[in-house]
């Protein structure tokens, strides 16, 4: 009896596995560049993140001379290792070849800070990372399944809510302000109508803002309502602005020249935002016949640990 002829192979005509790209939009759901990694995916399945820690304190302590113990100095948190586990799952090897150089190209060496995102409980965060490790089991690679560990260092050990709040004040009246000479603290005067800004930091952890004076403002600068302030000796143009990065402590003029605060003032890097709810008011002056007011901008992110 002959045997029955085999029927050719049917080709599949579905469409070849392609990665997903945005913004994490269900709980667990993490992004790199782009690239979504969702727990309950088929073919990209994050299997493991460790969000959360404390790794590394750079102590300084002192030895005590001659006597048991040290002097324990300022505690400062190191950088964090961000452990990812990922499933690929594709139905050939050249799907998985194209999930794994979709997944790579997500964790490539970067020179800048790059933010992850993650989702939890309705909320996206991010963590300021640099991808460092790509790691891709082989071993069943040809049936189109792979066990890929990743890993990025958090430069930040902070970790911000993914939306940026933003506040913005004008100061209230012609000549208003605090005028030299200067004898901190120095506070702007209670006026209804501006001058002042909420700024309240729902997370655990300081942050740091971004503040932006915008002329036309005499010696322009700010006061928080624990008695810290910054000021500088410069006269604002109409519409010139000046933006203080507290995160690495740099005031820049309209871009481009550095600028440093007045005597008396607090170091920039100093202004964090505390958690809880802060009071920042303006500081300087502006002309009467201004037809234009100063206007304070501040922008921040909730920060946690």
């Amino acid at each position: 009896m002959p045997y029955p002829a085999i029927p050719p192979p049917v080709p599949d005509t579905r469409p070849p596995l392609e990665p997903v790209y945005g913004d994490p939009y269900a709980d667990g759901q993490a992004a790199l560049r782009g690239l979504l990694l969702d727990p309950a995916s088929r073919r990209m399945r994050l299997m493991r993140m460790a969000w959360y820690g404390i790794q590394r304190v750079r102590e300084q302590d002192e030895p005590r001379a001659g006597l048991h113990g040290v002097w324990a100095g300022e505690e400062l948190l190191g950088a964090l290792q961000i452990p990812v586990t990922v499933r690929i799952s594709a139905r050939t090897a050249a799907n998985a070849h194209r999930l794994l150089a979709a997944l790579t190209a997500a964790w490539a060496p970067s020179s800048v800070d790059l933010p992850l995102l993650y989702r939890m409980d309705g909320t996206t965060y991010l963590r300021w990372v640099r991808p460092r490790l790509v790691d891709v089991d082989t071993s069943r690679l040809g049936a189109g399944e792979s066990l890929v560990r990743l890993g990025c260092v958090a430069t930040d050990p902070a970790y911000y809510s993914a939306d940026l709040v933003t506040e913005e004040t004008q100061l209230p009246a012609p000549g208003g302000g605090v005028t030299p000479p200067l004898t901190p603290p120095l506070v702007l005067p209670p006026r209804p109508g501006g001058g002042r800004i909420s700024a309240t930091n729902h997370g655990t952890w300081d942050t740091a803002p971004v503040i932006t004076m915008r002329g036309p403002w005499t010696d322009p600068g700010v006061s928080y309502s624990d008695g810290r302030r910054v000021q500088y000796q410069l006269t604002l143009a109409a519409g010139q602005a000046l933006t203080v990065d507290t995160a690495t402590g740099v005031a820049s003029l309209a871009g481009g020249a550095l600028r440093s605060p007045m005597p008396g003032s607090t170091v920039a890097a100093r202004m964090l935002l505390p958690p809880g709810a802060t009071t920042i008011r303006m500081l300087g002056t502006t002309p009467v016949d201004a037809t234009m007011r100063p206007t304070l901008t501040v922008a921040w992110r909730h920060a946690y640990l």
